[in-house]
């Protein structure tokens, strides 16, 4: 079910909710990239999305590109949550 191409939802881990592309596919782990680092992922932890046309040896920006193509645009990230991410960043550098 899994293949090259896919476009994921991450389910678990501290990168969940972003969306990224799967790159490659062994046994139950899956290489992604995408709005998340690069990584390999258990298959268990994404959620499938929808699917495009993945090109050899695309480059990061290239599958950005892609994502945002296809109607992804913020990555999942939700304006809450960075808003939270940005006030914790600078308590931390007040301390």
């Amino acid at each position: 079910m899994f293949k090259p191409g896919l476009i994921c939802r991450k389910t678990a881990g501290q990168e969940k909710g972003r969306v990224c592309i799967v790159l490659d596919v062994k046994d139950n782990l899956a290489t992604i990239d995408g709005y998340v680092r690069k990584r390999k992922c258990n298959i268990g932890h994404l959620e499938p999305l929808a699917s495009v046309e993945l090109p050899n040896g695309a480059s990061h920006e290239d599958i950005l590109v892609l994502l945002e193509a296809s109607g992804f645009k913020n990555g999942g990230i939700d304006k809450k949550k960075k808003a939270m991410k940005e006030r914790w960043k600078k308590k931390s550098k007040a301390r």
